[in-house]
């Protein structure tokens, strides 16, 4: 009798188990679109200004992922895939397609895809274009890497809900930055939304008609007086100018292009930042400016982000002739000096670091933005080239700082520059004899732990 109490007890518990597990189940499963992101960096999160984008969806993308079979497991591919299902969930008129194109390779010449890691957004008869190669860049050290995936896909979403692609020009000729030197960023001035054409103004009788914005970016050469005509007729017009400030070839100023600034209020002092309070390891070129409340800087002011600058031109500010407003955007503390740039050319040492009374001192302006009389944005320009540059438009919110310039100059208010995820490559090295534990633990000591407390367990209960 005691016995079959004692069984009828463990039944009943049995049962009374089975069905809670079932009760718990059915209660999940309503939450079953339900994840909460834990991860660090929230990339599985999306922002604000994807959620806006991807709820504005009025017709239906398919998301062709072409991903040779053998690399679905890589970690990178399972992320990008990951995100994806992200954007599905935020929206069900998103579908995602993962096929192997050299098992299909029909589909894959169908949609001129050569390689794997290849994802095509499509809806009706139009299409976007992401490799892998644009949604992973590495990181300021071996162990970290960027992670482009939200910007690059609510960027292809907004083109196929009707965004349309913007013009942009890039002055050549004189020496000036080439997307071969700042590859990181003309990369993400294409995911913001530009196509980027060179343009020789020398060639041509006036800026193009279609050029929504023009970059001029570190000329070593001056520009001639034709040149800067063209382009002030240009801006005086609806034009929009990203521009920034070089090292001339011979270490003399460039006349005529330093008079297009001072025709906008800007003064280029030829001469280079240095403050030792403001120093970034001890390197007197890497300075960390002031931030001013300006719309560029806001993001980065409210997020409690710095930027970083590295051989800055000081700039000073003047009322112009035409009435425009220029503003400084990046400041250096009134403890800051500057040399000129054919003393820099000579050699900086311990010697010749220290200030000296011919230096410039003061507060100085080391990027600026200028208004026109209608408080319509028009030019931005930057003190430091090298700032556009991988090496360094990769550091603190330098990134941050030049897609928002772009945006501002845009008059968009919330542009697609959305900050990549920055992550670190966690790995964890395993000698032989702990890989032979691991598995032997896993596949044979726990299991075996297991089977003998089972074994006790019933051997107990046959006794008792």
């Amino acid at each position: 009798m005691n016995k079959w109490i004692k069984g009828t007890n463990a039944a009943v518990l049995a049962l009374a188990l089975v069905g809670l597990f079932v009760f718990v189940t059915i209660i999940f499963s309503q939450f079953a679109d339900l994840q909460i992101d834990m991860t660090t960096t929230k990339k599985f999160s999306l922002s604000e200004q994807s959620k806006t984008v991807v709820d504005q969806l009025t017709k239906p993308v398919v998301v062709r992922a072409f991903i040779a079979t053998q690399a679905q497991n890589d970690p990178y591919v399972k992320q990008a895939i990951s995100l994806l299902d992200v954007y599905k969930r935020e929206n069900n008129q998103i579908s995602i397609q993962v096929s192997d194109p050299e098992k299909d390779p029909e589909q894959a010449r169908k949609y001129g895809v050569s390689q794997s890691g290849t994802f095509i957004f499509e809806s009706g008869d139009q299409r976007q274009s992401v490799t892998l190669s644009d949604l992973f860049m590495a990181g300021a050290d071996s162990d970290t890497f960027y992670f482009n995936g939200e910007e690059a896909y609510t960027r292809s979403i907004a083109v196929l809900n009707g965004q349309k692609t913007k013009k942009a020009y890039l002055v050549t000729g004189h020496g000036e930055l080439t997307p071969a030197q700042a590859p990181i960023m003309f990369s993400k001035v294409g995911l913001a939304g530009y196509e980027v054409s060179e343009l020789n103004l020398d060639r041509e009788e006036s800026v193009p008609a279609d050029a929504q914005v023009i970059f001029l970016l570190g000329p070593t050469k001056d520009l001639s007086i034709d040149e800067v005509a063209k382009l002030w007729v240009y801006i005086q017009g609806s034009g929009k100018l990203i521009a920034s400030i070089g090292s001339p070839e011979d270490g003399k100023p460039l006349v005529h292009y330093d008079a297009l600034l001072k025709q906008m209020g800007i003064v280029n002092q030829n001469a280079i930042v240095f403050e030792p309070t403001r120093l970034v390891n001890e390197n007197p070129y890497y300075l960390i400016p002031y931030l001013s409340t300006h719309p560029v800087t806001k993001p980065i002011v409210d997020a409690a982000l710095q930027v970083m600058s590295y051989r800055t031109t000081a700039m000073t500010l003047e009322k112009p002739a035409s009435n425009w407003a220029p503003a400084a955007i990046l400041m250096s503390g009134e403890k800051a000096y500057a040399k000129p740039v054919n003393v820099i050319q000579e050699g900086l040492n311990k010697n010749n670091f220290q200030q000296r009374s011919t230096d410039i001192s003061g507060q100085l302006a080391m990027a600026v933005a200028v208004c026109d009389q209608t408080n319509r944005a028009r030019t931005v320009v930057f003190g430091s080239t090298s700032m556009l540059q991988d090496r360094v438009f990769l550091q603190f919110a330098n990134r941050d700082l030049v897609m928002n310039s772009i945006s501002w100059l845009d008059e968009m208010t919330s542009g697609i520059t959305i900050r990549p995820h920055e992550e670190r490559v966690q790995a964890t090295l395993l000698l032989p004899n702990q890989k032979q534990w691991i598995f032997a633990g896993t596949v044979w000591i726990f299991p075996g732990v297991l089977l003998l407390i089972g074994a006790v367990i019933w051997w107990r209960r046959q006794r008792g």
